[in-house]
């Protein structure tokens, strides 16, 4: 297996691979190798550029090494991780310490800046960059919408930051930000005074907001722009095309072309030189060759660098092409080897406040795991999210600009990856390198997306989602049966009011109500409890024993999402689960979660409309009497559950109390505080008119541990104080009854 650095040395040389090499050698047989070759610069295997004297030191640093830090991940989510204990050093000596960092990744600068890059909100396409000092000093956050262009300057202090609004340009010491032109690339000069954007088929450089020169390019897909103010020089290059200018008069230079499997990958400019990065692949190997162009474009000198033989298959034959008949092979080698489900399609999961549907599949990989192609096509995108923990890629089956639907990679190691935008990729075909995520493991998320266009953007608006992955990855070798677990200690399903927090007895359900359930499942080896992909339900009239409610589709977590619906996600998590303080969504790390699914908020079919919050199960429409619930839970695999509760539909005593007025006072726990509380806490409730009234404390085994109340109460409002001396720490409801009315709510004691 490769290194995290990509140094792997070849062992055996196929004859396909040697002849590529001897051609290679023939094409340039004419040039002098490395006479005019930088010596401070060396290429990788996949074509990038790196310095060679750079020391590699801690887990982020600068990009001359001089800066670095060192850090310790705490909790993590799939997109979100807690880094703690982080310092700042300079060389040998520590410049400051954080408890906490105020990011999931960083960047450094060469001037000793921290970029901390904060995803706390990427669900909805946001994240937040702070930047700090190198004395420890907070300069400024700057949020930032479906950003996925960022570096530092070369000085250190100007940072970019990108995305199809246009690219911002900010100077953290005195918190200027200069708006310029969106790019599919960008570099700053050496002296920080000017910037090139790269954008389909054209070249800008430009000082602050006015725009020194503009060249048609022709290059639709660039991948790599760089400037220089000394020798007033703009480089390009996209796959097999590297064009230079002169910005200072406005003549082209250089247009230099590769043949064969040669492609460009980076780009320096180095004393009115062009020192170029290109990759060679083929089926045995792929090699980095660095090539020195001068301002007319000969060709100075070419130096053969780094090889790397991409592991083999393990478990199975090297030279395996054979895709999957009804579906793709798992990324990894083995190919037929199922991996472990960390976090699932539609899942719903929680930040802060906030919560949404997560879109892929997560699969918990060793650290720096080789990752292989499931399907052949060709490369549309190769980008950040923000920091060297987000680099992902996306193959399309083809070449067009025309919509597609293909597979993203994510979460891959930056210098590891193989390819880049407009790469023929076969089946099979290395790509990179998962990175660190935990201390111990390592995941990547892997779902189909759809876009258009010859390069996928990540900002644009039609980055979308096509569907569950785990339904086409063969083979599906999961055995485990979902379970349909109790939402309450005494209630196997809940029943609340439509689109209300207001929750009913089981044997007295009236109105119009929502049905939940919570219910879960395993897939494969995966310890964590992850939401099943089918849920089903059907009512019985155990009087009539006929059915109430036929069986009806109540989800399938299969949607798909035309657009990269950030902006809703929440909503149609609402949709498919139900979220209040009493049945919140469970955190991402530990095995036990808790998935409370809404079955009445469905009209049956595999479409999410948001107007199906309003859909319930209507009590009125039945007569009174007992009904019985039934909720079947399914796996992709055909693994199915079933399980049922009892419920008593009662209307008509309550349709005096039912009324027609939507001012009509409800039975209500109106709120508690502290909540959490060490002690004692204050219980406000409200009572819609004069009867017996019942306020009790339950633990969650829902053994009643405290009566609160017990009489006849007047209508209105009412509040006492609950003493919770002699209880345990843990989490306690608080339960209250009046008549036919139910109204309950959570507390913690923490002592």
């Amino acid at each position: 297996m490769p290194c995290t650095s990509g140094r792997v040395a070849a062992t055996a040389v196929s004859s396909r691979c040697l002849l590529l090499f001897l051609s290679l050698l023939v094409c340039f047989s004419d040039v002098a190798l490395s006479a005019e070759v930088p010596a401070s610069l060396t290429v990788r295997p996949n074509g990038l550029l790196v310095s060679r004297s750079v020391p590699l030191r801690g887990d982020v640093q600068s990009e001359d090494g001089r800066f670095w830090a060192s850090f310790r991940v705490a909790a993590a989510g799939d997109e979100v991780r807690d880094l703690v204990d982080f310092a700042l050093w300079e060389d040998e000596r520590l410049l400051w310490r954080m408890a906490k960092a105020p990011g999931s990744d960083l960047y450094i600068s060469n001037a000793g800046l921290v970029a901390f890059v904060a995803p706390t909100r990427h669900w909805a396409g946001e994240v937040t960059i702070h930047f700090y000092s190198r004395e420890g000093r907070h300069l400024m956050s700057l949020p930032c919408q479906d950003a996925c262009l960022f570096g530092f300057s070369p000085r250190g202090n100007l940072f970019g930051v990108g995305s199809a609004r246009g690219l911002q340009v900010v100077d953290p010491a005195s918190g200027q930000v200069t708006a310029l032109e969106s790019a599919l690339q960008f570099d700053f000069s050496e002296d920080e005074s000017v910037v090139a954007l790269a954008l389909p088929a054209r070249v800008l450089v430009t000082r602050g907001a006015s725009t020194l020169f503009e060249v048609a390019t022709g290059l639709l897909a660039p991948r790599v722009v760089r400037v220089s103010v000394g020798d007033s020089l703009v480089a390009v290059a996209d796959r097999q095309v590297l064009l230079a200018f002169s910005w200072a008069d406005g003549r082209r230079l250089v247009a230099d072309t590769l043949r064969g499997t040669a492609t460009y990958r980076d780009l320096r400019l180095v004393e009115g030189k062009i020192v170029a990065g290109v990759q060679v692949r083929s089926e045995g190997y792929m090699q980095g060759m660095l090539r020195v162009l001068d301002r007319s474009g000969r060709l100075l000198a070419q130096e053969l660098g780094e090889r790397l033989l991409p592991p083999p298959p393990r478990g199975q034959a090297q030279g395996m092409r054979k895709q999957s008949d009804n579906g793709v092979p798992w990324p990894f080698a083995p190919f037929d080897s199922m991996r472990t489900v960390w976090n699932y399609y539609e899942q719903h999961m929680a930040y802060d406040t906030s919560s949404y549907l997560h879109q892929g599949l997560d699969l918990i990989t060793p650290i720096g795991e080789p990752v292989y192609a499931v399907e052949p096509g060709i490369v549309k995108c190769v980008l950040t999210l923000g920091g060297n923990s987000y680099w992902r890629l996306a193959i399309a089956p083809t070449a067009g600009a025309e919509s597609a639907v293909g597979w993203l990679y994510a979460h891959l190691v930056k210098e590891s990856i193989a390819c880049a935008v407009g790469d023929t990729v076969q089946l099979h075909d290395y790509l990179g390198q998962i990175i660190r995520w935990t201390a111990n493991w390592g995941h990547i998320h892997f779902v189909q997306i759809q876009d258009t266009g010859l390069v996928w953007r990540y900002d644009d608006g039609e980055w979308g989602i096509a569907g569950n992955p785990l339904l086409l990855l063969r083979p599906n070798t999961d055995v485990i049966r979902p379970r349909i677990l109790p939402v309450f200690p005494e209630s196997k399903f809940a029943i609340c009011r439509n689109e209300s927090n207001e929750y009913l007895r089981p044997d007295s359900v009236f109105g119009e109500v929502d049905l939940v359930v919570r219910a879960v499942d395993w897939i494969g080896d995966s310890l964590y409890e992850l939401p099943p992909y089918e849920l089903l339900y059907w009512i019985i009239n155990l009087e009539r024993a006929e059915l109430a409610v036929r069986r009806r589709l109540a989800q399938r977590l299969n949607h798909a999402y035309p657009f990269y619906a950030a902006t809703h996600y929440q909503d149609y998590a609402t949709l498919i689960y139900k979220r209040d303080t009493l049945l919140p969504p469970p955190d991402w790390m530990p095995n036990t979660r808790a998935f409370f699914h809404v079955l009445t908020n469905s009209d049956g079919d595999e479409q999410l409309d948001l107007a199906e919050h309003q859909l319930s199960f209507v009590s009125t429409s039945v007569p009174d009497g007992m009904y019985r619930i039934h909720v079947m839970a399914r796996d992709i695999a055909g693994n199915a559950t079933r399980d049922s509760m009892d419920i008593r539909v009662r209307n008509a005593p309550l349709a005096v109390q039912e009324g027609n007025g939507s001012d009509r006072p409800t039975l209500r726990l109106l709120g508690v505080f502290p909540n959490p509380f060490n002690r004692s806490m204050r219980v406000w409730y409200s009572v819609p008119e004069p009867g017996e009234v019942v306020l009790g404390v339950f633990d969650v085994r829902g053994r009643e541990v405290r009566r609160l109340v017990q009489g006849a109460q007047p209508a209105g409002q009412g509040s006492l104080v609950f003493d919770a001396d002699g209880l345990a720490s843990g989490v306690y409801f608080l339960q209250l009854r009046h008549g036919a009315w139910y109204a309950r709510t959570k507390c913690v004691l923490v002592r």
